[in-house]
């Protein structure tokens, strides 16, 4: 648990980022740029603040096998989800 308000938009850099959790912090905005983190396998970020997903991210991260996104403010979900999560 943090008080992180945002992501640099730099996160986009790190390739090789397969992991990333962000739970129980201030976090209202996740940036496109994650889109280009296409190695990532686990996306976590309970607890925060995210109304909204960049359209796209989900069809983009190929490779996630888990995605936690509850105890947030959604008001949409991102259209056309993620073909790796059904069966």
């Amino acid at each position: 648990h943090n008080e992180l308000l945002d992501i640099p938009d730099s996160i986009g850099n790190l390739k090789a980022l397969n992991r990333l959790g962000l739970r129980y912090n201030r976090l209202s905005v996740i940036p496109g740029t994650l889109a280009n983190c296409i190695n990532m396998d686990e996306f976590n970020v309970e607890g925060n603040n995210i109304s909204s997903l960049p359209e796209g991210l989900l069809s983009s991260l190929t490779k996630l096998t888990s995605i936690t996104v509850s105890r947030n403010k959604f008001e949409k979900y991102p259209t056309g989800g993620p073909s790796q999560f059904c069966s």
